[in-house]
């Protein structure tokens, strides 16, 4: 058991976005998670491991006594019900820690970081993803306040205002944001909208080399043509995808967006409304027969308690009991 938790956890790194998990060598059935953020170190986690089943385990016993931590870092949970830490060794093939409240809401994602690949690399990927659609191919095309055809690519080259430029992921103090900075020097701010895109001008504080958000510079309409979220199928999200989404709505339209792809029919007007617009949707027959991977059931947990965290309380619409029937049942 020891040499399989030891072959599985030694030596991996995972990503939240905010902070890194560094897994250190397993002691038995113990493995101590070493873990950073951008701008601070030296704090760290140990958890007893249990098997469950073929190929998963949870994580269990933050902290045990029995376990000793590195000098260099100290614990950072104190009271054992503070979290409940669950994790899958694979989840539809992707190795994942989940963090749970008492609740069992999931409040955190760790994805997992390449061999090789930063924090910072990852965070711009993510950025990417949600502005163009796809971190691998194609892009997102969008449509201006004029009638004026914008399109972002993964590849970093884009259509902006009518011209054929590229494009790049910006930082501030060193740390990825919703920066699109374009080959001709012009900097924008972006967030998420219901709609697509929303662009604004920036002001630049040269004494720090810093870009602040400015004035709304135009909204862009996202095409509905295809899905803008088709990626939530089969990639972890984390809370850097979620950095530019300002809008509570967008979180529900993200979640949702998922069952309307596999053909769910909505009670609800607005939703009803909005995905019968989308020129890929399909309704289809029967919620019942609809089928979640173990991806998406992750993702529809987190995207609920984003909202839910927004909102100051727990959702109780009919809509959302439908919704939780389907990710229990399947």
């Amino acid at each position: 058991m020891a040499q399989m938790i030891k072959m599985h956890w030694e030596n991996r790194r995972w990503t939240s976005g905010d902070e890194t998990i560094a897994s250190k060598p397993v002691n038995g059935e113990h493995v101590i998670f070493d873990c950073s953020g951008y701008f601070d170190a030296g704090y760290g986690w140990a958890f007893t491991v249990k098997m469950k089943g073929k190929g998963n385990f949870d994580l269990i016993g933050a902290n045990p006594e029995n376990v000793r931590l590195p000098s260099y870092i100290h614990s950072v949970i104190n009271d054992p019900d503070d979290e409940i830490v669950w994790a899958r060794r694979s989840v539809d093939g992707v190795d994942v820690i989940v963090n749970k409240n008492p609740k069992g809401e999931v409040i955190n994602i760790f994805a997992p970081l390449d061999p090789g690949m930063f924090m910072k690399e990852r965070e711009i990927q993510a950025y990417t993803t949600l502005l163009c659609g796809s971190s691998f191919e194609g892009g997102c095309s969008y449509t201006g306040t004029n009638n004026e055809q914008f399109r972002f690519n993964a590849d970093g080259t884009c259509i902006f205002n009518g011209e054929n430029t590229t494009y790049k992921i910006g930082e501030r103090e060193g740390v990825p944001q919703p920066l699109i900075m374009l080959a001709n020097d012009r900097v924008f701010y972006f967030e998420i909208s219901v709609d697509g895109i929303d662009i604004f001008n920036t002001s630049c504080n040269d004494d720090v080399d810093v870009y602040e958000k400015d004035i709304l510079f135009m909204s862009l309409h996202a095409s509905k043509s295809k899905p803008r979220w088709a990626y939530l199928s089969d990639m972890v999200l984390y809370n850097t995808f979620l950095a530019p989404v300002a809008d509570i709505n967008v979180l529900r339209l993200m979640r949702n967006e998922i069952f309307a792809r596999k053909g769910y029919i909505f009670s609800s007007d607005d939703l009803n409304k909005y995905f019968e617009s989308c020129t890929w949707y399909q309704p289809g027959t029967d919620n019942d027969s609809i089928q979640l991977n173990q991806i998406e059931t992750l993702n529809i947990s987190f995207l609920k308690y984003k909202e839910n965290a927004a909102n100051g309380e727990s959702e109780s619409s009919s809509e959302q009991e439908k919704i939780e029937s389907t990710i229990s049942n399947h």
